[in-house]
């Protein structure tokens, strides 16, 4: 979930896995030269982007640029003739291709959990679904891609919203659309095997395409990552209190961030912060519930927000997530202006920015 235009360079990919361990956890690496490491990756990169040309065909070349390539994906809806499809939608997909490896789940199965081992004569089952508390949003997806099923669940007391398939040719439409465009490490390798379970339980012969892609400025994709996975904090919830005064009064003040936690993925977490001109280091963090430690990515500089707002002018999210940037932008608008706050004013203003709605 790393360089503008979603280009491709496998000699530059090569010597990331090299520096990295194509299939080691990141988590136990997270120091500073290593990070150096990978931003000294990812400056070459992008020096690499401006110097040489980009090519974009379905057949990817190891050694070449390219952009996201969905040409396989349009070629499948386009023969399924469906009564509505994202032909020609790159911002969506790149969007969905960020939200699906920050939100989605592929897998495979024999059909009704009966232990028999995957195999074409055993009624194996390959499904994508995404669960979603955004019941807007999930019916978004279904209605663009013009395919798959929604069901609502419960869970914890709480309602949610399935998208799901299972159905062979749009199961082959997901794979069509993740081939060779998947970024996070970690999926691509989900991704490898549930397409070895694929090709034995349909007796296809897919093979995978080489893993180039990482996140840019110039797509959607990490709008949908970020719409997945990310958090827009500001501190208006406790009435903008910042600490206290020497005096021992209350101190009001605005304080923001955006932030991403992964499990792993520190090279695609550095090069995103370095995308928006960030500095801060990566820190580990757990969940309150385990001692899984995970990698979280904080950006609070006044000029790396900036830099933020500028790419969701292009790129909007496209879920109720869009409140809560909308919010931490009104925020950001007002400590621009250098506003002060009193007690007063300040659960005011706290109050103004909870009222705020994408309606």
């Amino acid at each position: 979930m790393l360089e503008r235009l979603q280009l491709c360079y496998s000699p530059f990919l090569n010597r990331l896995q090299r520096l990295l361990g194509k299939r080691e956890n990141l988590l136990s690496r997270n120091n500073q030269q290593e990070t150096a490491s990978i931003n000294n990756y990812l400056a070459a990169v992008s020096d690499q982007s401006n110097t040489n040309n980009t090519e974009g065909s379905s057949e990817t070349t190891r050694g070449t640029y390219s952009f996201f390539d969905f040409s396989d994906f349009y070629a499948r809806v386009n023969k399924l003739k469906l009564a509505a499809s994202p032909q020609g939608n790159d911002y969506f997909l790149a969007w969905l291709v960020g939200f699906l490896e920050g939100d989605g789940s592929f897998g495979a199965r024999s059909k009704g959990n009966n232990g028999l081992t995957m195999g074409v004569n055993t009624g194996g089952l390959c499904y994508v679904e995404i669960v979603q508390d955004d019941v807007k949003l999930i019916h978004k997806i279904r209605s663009t891609l013009g395919f798959g099923t929604i069901t609502q669940i419960n869970k914890d007391g709480r309602k949610y919203w399935r998208y799901y398939t299972s159905k062979r040719e749009f199961v082959l439409n997901f794979v069509a659309l993740l081939n060779g465009n998947l970024v996070l490490e970690k999926r691509q390798i989900q991704f490898e095997e549930w397409v070895k379970k694929l090709n034995t339980c349909w007796n296809t012969q897919i093979s995978i395409k080489p893993w180039n892609c990482a996140p840019s400025l110039d797509n959607a994709w990490l709008a949908g990552f970020i719409e997945a996975d990310g958090c827009f904090y500001t501190n208006a919830g406790n009435n903008f209190r910042r600490g206290k005064l020497p005096s021992g009064e209350q101190r009001y003040g605005f304080f923001l961030k955006m932030h991403i936690t992964q499990k792993g993925e520190l090279s695609v977490l550095a090069a995103i912060r370095d995308l928006f001109g960030a500095t801060t280091k990566i820190n580990q963090v757990t969940n309150g519930h385990t001692k899984v430690k995970y990698n979280r990515v904080e950006i609070t500089a006044y000029s790396s927000r900036n830099n933020i707002i500028d790419y969701f002018k292009k790129f909007s999210l496209l879920g109720k997530k869009k409140i809560d940037y909308q919010r931490w932008v009104r925020v950001h608008g007002y400590q621009e202006r250098g506003l002060s706050l009193s007690e007063k004013s300040a659960k005011k203003l706290a109050k103004l920015i909870y009222k705020l709605s994408t309606d």
